[in-house]
Formats: structure tokens, sequence, C-alpha cells
């Protein structure tokens, strides 16, 4: 159910003699195909006719712009799709996802304006590549700020085989040294008899990172809903969700959404900290498995520290990809 201060946002919307309003209804789970119409392959990799980019599936709306305490709406008028999401705040706080279509560019100011007339915080635009952003820094009388920029790994599962190599000897060493001291690691697919304790484990990681490498995550609501979410829909085919568990405990989950034919992107990689090796043999054991399942390439997501860096750099990756957020008020 839509929480109440987002009801209100959104009928506050509505009201603004606007003709986009008209336009404007949330997201569903049957707008899967509609999203999925406009996203094209790739070519911001090395790699041709390849969907790579981590946010071009529909599994990522509904990770991150409709869920947790985020609700998702959309903008279409047959020819352009805008997807934002209000954020559950007593004041209105929204988030906008790339531009989808010919003159999308065009209506995504058009809803920047529309958004900003009922709220004084910026918009927080999301999932931008360069040529986005240099359209956004050309609206009229609007003011950006907080411009980021992200690394978003691309690899080939291929090169897993054997983990063979000097470039593979940290990654190798590490797992083999944490299967030969944790040999009875048991792997599960998320179901809904596991799920409640893999969201217990999803709040311990935070507690330990907060602890052990005073990191905050404080959005993590994402990965609540998608082990709720995912529970009864894991089917190894769309969605790789797997769990790992030692004595019984919940100690890594790992999840991937498909992209295109062979190609995913890793929405959640968590392990336990205190245990040296398991991130690398949990990330290795499930891209395996997906390798298995016809998917090739992997999109690892953004990395925002120099230690997320270096990890991801330790698994090859073989093109990376620059992605930008930024605010913008008008």
């Amino acid at each position: 159910m839509t929480p109440q201060n987002i009801e209100n946002i959104f009928t506050q919307l509505k009201k603004e003699h606007h003709e986009i309003t008209k336009s404007i209804s949330t997201i569903t789970d049957v707008d899967h195909k509609l999203f999925h119409s406009y996203l094209t392959p790739s070519l911001t990799t090395e790699i041709d006719n390849l969907r790579l980019n981590f946010e071009d599936s529909f599994e990522y709306i509904r990770m991150y712009f409709n869920s947790g305490r985020y609700q998702g709406f959309k903008f279409y008028d047959d020819e352009n799709l805008i997807v934002f999401a209000i954020e559950d705040k007593k004041k209105p706080h929204f988030k906008l996802f790339k531009p989808l279509g010919e003159g999308a560019i065009k209506k995504m100011t058009q809803i920047i304006s529309l958004l900003s007339s009922i709220t004084k915080y910026p918009i927080h635009c999301v999932c931008l590549d360069n040529k986005i952003l240099k359209e956004l820094k050309k609206i009229k009388h609007s003011e950006i700020k907080n411009i980021k920029e992200f690394k978003y790994y691309i690899y080939d599962l291929q090169t897993l085989e054997g983990l063979r190599g000097n470039r593979w000897k940290n990654v190798r060493q590490k797992v083999t040294a944490f299967n030969k001291k944790y040999p009875k690691l048991k792997v599960e697919r998320l179901s809904e008899e596991n799920f409640y304790n893999v969201i217990h484990f999803i709040g311990e990681w935070r507690r330990q990172l907060l602890t052990s490498r005073k990191l905050s995550f404080s959005n993590l609501e994402k990965n609540k809903s998608a082990a709720s979410y995912y529970s009864d829909k894991n089917d190894f085919k769309n969605v790789w969700a797997t769990v790992y568990k030692l004595s019984g405990r919940v100690v890594s989950f790992q999840l991937l959404y498909r992209l295109g034919e062979d190609s995913a992107a890793h929405a959640i990689g968590m392990a336990d900290t205190g245990l040296s090796g398991l991130a690398e043999a949990a990330q290795v054991d499930v891209w395996r498995e997906v390798l298995g399942s016809g998917i090739r390439f992997v999109n690892d997501g953004a990395s925002w520290r120099p230690g997320l860096d270096r990890y991801k750099r330790k698994f090859n990756p073989i093109s990376v990809q620059k992605v930008f957020e930024c605010k913008i008020r008008m």
C-alpha cells in the first residue's frame, strides 16, 4: 500500500494545472514490457550489441525506484517514458531516472519543472551518461550541484575458468584458503523459508561495517525489499539470488538480474566481513552459477570508494563505464 505521505504528494502533483500530469501514473509490474521496449543495447563499452548498463532492466526500477521508502511513478505519452520516485518523507523528495525516448530530454525538463513546483528540495537525477548531463546543464533558470561520477565495472565470466594465471593470484589464494578452512559452507537459493534470516543478516552486515570500517549504508531498504520480493520469484533464469550459510547462520547474500541475452547486473553482494575470503568465494561461486545459465558478461555496479575500487579490480574487468548523478533545482 502506498504510504500516506506519498499518496498526499502524488495528489498534490495531480492538482497542478499542468498538461503533463495527465500522463503520470504509478509504476506496477505490468510496466515491465513497456520499460524494456525502450532499452537498446549499450554502445558505451568495447562490446557491441550487448545490453550492459546496470540500470537497463525493470528489476532495477523495482529495487531502486519502487521499494522500501520509494514509490515509483511514470510519465508516458506514447513516445517518451520518464520514471521518477517519491520518497516517503513528510516533505516532497524526488528521484528521477534517465529519460527514455527520442524527445525525452525535453519531457524530462518539464517533469523537473513540475516536481520543483511543489518542493524546495533539489531533484535527484540518477543513471545519467555524459550526454544527458550536458543537456541538463543547458536548462535555463536551473542550478545543478552535487555532480558525482561512478565507475561501473564490466566482467567477462569466461575468464573465471580455473582462476588461472598471475592476474587471478589474489582471488585464487583467497578462495582456496576460505574453502579449505570452511569446507561446510552451505549454498541455498533465496526462498520464503530463509528470507527472514537474510533480512536479519543485512542488518548485521550494516552493523559490521559501522563497527569495523566506520562506513554507513543508511539505505538498505532496497536490499531488504529485494529479499522479500524475490523470495518466491527467484527463477535462476532472470534473477539469481543465493544465500550462503555456515553453521546455520547466513554469512553472505548475492543477487543478480538479467540485462540481456547473455548479460546480467550484480545488484547485491554482501558477505560477513569477519570471514576472510568469503566475499571472493561467494562472488566466484555465484558468477559460475550464472555462467552456467548462459550469462557471459556481468556489470558489477558502482564503485564509490578506493577500497571497493581495489576489490572490483581484482576480478579483472574488461571495461569500465562512467555513470553520473546530480541534483538540480529550478
